[in-house]
């Protein structure tokens, strides 16, 4: 049984340039307790994905076209105003990219994380408190009584995402999303928050919706991977199966980019010819024809599904016509 099911969600943005297609037809679930991982180059639709999951898009220039968001049998895009914010913080939250600007900075810490459990489980504000600090400490705070009375300027990165993080938790949600969670981060800082992820997960058996660009990272944390381009998703395969195999021209070229140590050393690291599709396009075949070096006609004139693939009812899910004649 799936926590959360997406199907076929589109977001569309009122730009300068015209209709930007952010997100085009993506579906995926969560099941309870897994990591599900979205990876991609950057502008290829994996926050606004989470975004209109949680139900933050900006309403003046966004809008969500199709789909529907089931959370526990029930389509939080149908939902209103007050049945999201029951559900969102409490049920269902999220780590944002960048604390440094996620924090308020007009309030301190304390401020911010009691205001969690006293709108959610109306608990009195000394209680609250006492519950802050303790999760604080859970994150790896050293001096959560004192975090609680700063402002968000006066704590290092690393301490700020741990404050997202306990923010994050303290209502013990079932999915928790955390995205690009080490962002800015030096690397030993964002060893020390995937570890803290990893293990509060386990310990709290919640379900973990993970948004990286480092597929390092993703390979040693998440059961499964959903890839993104140009708004779709082109690949979704188990980590053991997708790492060892890639099966998207995409996903190979992704994993070809990066240095590994059990590779001959090489002058340079191979690179993704051509430009990211533009975001006002609306291809009529795969999005990532014009870049792919095994693209054929059926792929620019007819788009690939993952119920198209003959991989379709394996452990992955390909979005290509060609890539089973080439990667079997």
């Amino acid at each position: 049984m799936s926590l959360l099911t997406v199907e076929n969600l589109s977001v569309q943005f009122d730009a300068p340039e015209g209709l930007v297609r952010a997100v085009d037809g993506v579906s995926f679930c969560v099941k309870p307790g897994e990591t599900l991982a979205f990876v991609g180059e950057s502008g290829s639709g994996k926050t606004v994905t989470c975004l209109a999951l949680m139900g933050l898009l900006p309403d003046r220039i966004a809008r969500v076209s199709s789909g529907t968001v089931l959370w526990e049998e029930k389509n939080l895009l149908e939902a209103s105003p007050l049945e999201l914010r029951r559900i969102r913080g409490n049920r269902m939250a999220m780590v944002f990219q960048d604390p440094m600007t996620a924090l308020n900075p007009y309030l301190r810490v304390g401020k911010q994380l009691t205001e969690v459990l006293t709108t959610h489980r109306s608990t009195p504000h000394g209680e609250a408190l006492l519950q802050a600090i303790a999760m604080l400490e859970r994150v790896g705070l050293s001096d959560p009584e004192g975090t609680v009375t700063r402002y968000p300027h006066q704590l290092s990165g690393g301490m700020q995402q741990r404050v997202m993080i306990a923010m994050a938790l303290l209502c013990e949600p079932s999915l928790l999303i955390a995205d690009e969670p080490t962002t800015a981060l030096d690397v030993t800082i964002q060893a020390q928050v995937l570890d803290l992820l990893k293990e509060l997960q386990q310990s709290l058996g919640i379900a973990l919706l993970l948004v990286s660009h480092d597929l390092g990272v993703v390979a040693g944390l998440a059961d499964r991977v959903a890839v993104f381009y140009g708004g779709r998703i082109v690949e979704t395969a188990s980590t053991l199966a997708l790492y060892p195999k890639p099966r998207h021209p995409y996903t190979q070229a992704l994993l070809s980019s990066v240095p590994r140590m059990d590779r001959a050393k090489v002058d340079s690291l191979e690179v993704i010819p051509g430009v990211p599709l533009r975001r006002t396009d609306d291809p009529v075949g795969c999005g990532f024809a014009p870049r792919c070096p095994h693209a054929m006609e059926q792929c620019r004139s007819e788009k690939p599904t993952f119920s198209s693939s003959p991989l379709a009812k394996e452990d992955v899910q390909v979005a290509c016509w060609v890539c089973p004649e080439y990667s079997s």
